[in-house]
C-alpha cells in the first residue's frame, strides 16, 4: 500500500492520503481541530469541502485503474472526535 503525509494533491497538500495497491482503493483524510464539541459536525463538513475545493481526489480520478476513492473529515474536540465519509468513485 502506498502512504503519503501532507502531500501535494490538487490545489494543495491533503493531511494523509493512501493507496490500497491490492483492491485499489484510494483514501483521502482531512483533519480539523474545532474549539467546542457544538463545532464537531460543522469540522467534518469544512474537511470535506477542502477535499472537494482543493480537488485533492485529482490524481486518482484521473487513475482509470482506481475502482473507488473514500474522502474522511474528521473533526476533533479534546478526546472527542467526529468522521464524515463521502465516496467520490
Amino acid at each position: 500500500s502506498e502512504f503519503k503525509s501532507n502531500c501535494e494533491s490538487g490545489d494543495g497538500y491533503a493531511d494523509l492520503m493512501f493507496m490500497d495497491e491490492r483492491q485499489k482503493i484510494a483514501v483521502i483524510l482531512e483533519i480539523k481541530a474545532v474549539n467546542s464539541k457544538k463545532e464537531l459536525s460543522e469540522g467534518t463538513q469544512k474537511a470535506l469541502k477542502q477535499i472537494e475545493e482543493n480537488r485533492y481526489a485529482d490524481e486518482y480520478l484521473d487513475d482509470s485503474s482506481v475502482k473507488a476513492i473514500y474522502c474522511y473529515g474528521i473533526s476533533f474536540y479534546n478526546k472527542q472526535c467526529e468522521v464524515s465519509c463521502k465516496k467520490v468513485k
